[in-house]
């Protein structure tokens, strides 16, 4: 095969060392734009082939397609799911079942991402997904991280990790009354002081005195913070009928008592 090269080099003789250092210096680059494109047509061959195969994976969780999880999870396949838990492929396999009467739902892949790095392809994206529950509506989101492994055939899902994006419930209404009895200092330690006040019909809460941040009613004793979707704050009574307040960050609860 004739090259670009020497079609150059018989074309118009002779050359200068610099007319040929500059060809070489071309051939140079469209063989790199040739290597870039082939490589970027894999690349985006590859994530595309990957992105179907996750949506059919998720098409399959309301139907309890037990086949398609079958045929693209490896063998030694680990799920690390929003609790925490862990399964195995055959653990997983045997929790897919299809949605109950009266539910229906879908999940999309959004903002998807996939790193490659030899036969493994690391992806991440958001799960969005929407449930319907005899008439009501549902949205979740979750946070998705899979990796997979290509043999010689085909990819096969090795790991997963998903966890529920935590977002904020509701505010609901409190009468004055009720929020003007949370009012006052709490303390936990001389140098740890947080204090409520009210403004207008709002409650709000500083530490140390910090910017106030507004505290939103999740019920008529449970208040949470906008930017923290999972920690709350619990306003109670001891056991001598003071109350106390008790920030809450999964299950767990510290003291803080009100100043006398």
């Amino acid at each position: 095969m004739v090259t670009i090269l020497e079609q150059s080099m018989h074309a118009a003789p002779p050359f200068s060392i610099r007319t040929i250092a500059f060809q070489i210096a071309a051939l140079v680059f469209l063989l790199g734009q040739c290597h870039a494109q082939v490589a970027s047509q894999d690349t985006s061959t590859q994530t595309a082939e990957l992105l179907a195969i996750e949506q059919t994976l998720l098409n399959a969780v309301g139907t309890g397609d037990t086949l398609a999880w079958k045929t693209y999870l490896d063998d030694s396949f680990l799920l690390v799911s929003e609790d925490g838990s862990r399964s195995t492929k055959a653990e997983l396999l045997s929790s897919l079942h299809p949605f109950p009467r009266g539910y229906t739902g879908r999940i999309n892949i959004v903002q998807p991402s996939i790193v490659f790095s030899g036969n493994l392809a690391i992806m991440h994206y958001v799960a969005d997904e929407y449930e319907t529950v005899f008439g009501q509506q549902l949205h979740t989101t979750y946070a998705t991280m899979n990796v997979y492994t290509h043999d010689s055939t085909q990819w096969r899902l090795l790991s997963s990790q998903v966890f529920e994006i935590p977002k904020a419930p509701p505010r609901v209404a409190v009468s004055a009354d009720v929020e003007r009895a949370y009012v006052g200092t709490y303390e936990m330690g001389d140098s740890m002081t947080y204090t409520v006040t009210m403004n207008g019909k709002a409650l709000y809460g500083s530490r140390n005195e910090k910017a106030p941040q507004e505290l939103i009613p999740e019920t008529d004793n449970i208040f949470f913070v906008t930017g923290d979707a999972r920690g709350r704050k619990l306003f109670v009574k001891d056991a001598n009928g003071t109350i106390q307040m008790l920030p809450r960050r999964n299950g767990e609860d510290i003291v803080w008592k009100r100043r006398r």
